[in-house]
């Protein structure tokens, strides 16, 4: 049996009141990550310091600011003074939420604002030849 894998969508974070924690989480799981909050320069530099040998993906090019223009096809908004641990499941399980009832619009699941611009997947661009 061949395992299921999610679809692959161009997913961004803008994450309000952004901490090290939070952005540690929530990375991995988009494709862009928009932050503020305080020093973010230099949070963001420590965050791309730490992971840059662990990953493929050019982190400078993932991890941007607030003020910058967001063009991906789906926007979470999010406040992390409010994100919890079941904002934390929705987000893992998104993927799975987008393609059994994604459509175009925006829409609420707990303290998470979707915004879907487009909904297209990518998974073919994930694979190596």
């Amino acid at each position: 049996m061949k395992p299921i894998i999610p679809p692959k969508y161009d997913i961004g974070f803008i994450i309000k009141n952004c901490n090290d924690q939070l952005l540690e989480a929530l990375e991995p799981w988009c494709s862009n990550i928009y932050v503020d909050e305080g020093n973010v320069r230099s949070m963001i530099d420590n965050y791309i310091t730490l992971e840059s040998p662990n990953t493929g993906f050019d982190l400078h090019e993932r991890i941007r600011l607030f003020d910058d223009e967001k063009n991906n096809e789906i926007l979470v908004a999010i406040d992390g003074n409010k994100f919890n641990q079941q904002d934390f499941q929705v987000i893992q399980q998104l993927s799975e939420i987008l393609a059994d009832s994604g459509e175009i619009g925006s829409f609420e699941l707990g303290n998470l604002h979707i915004d879907i611009v487009q909904i297209n997947t990518y998974e073919k661009e994930l694979i190596n030849n």
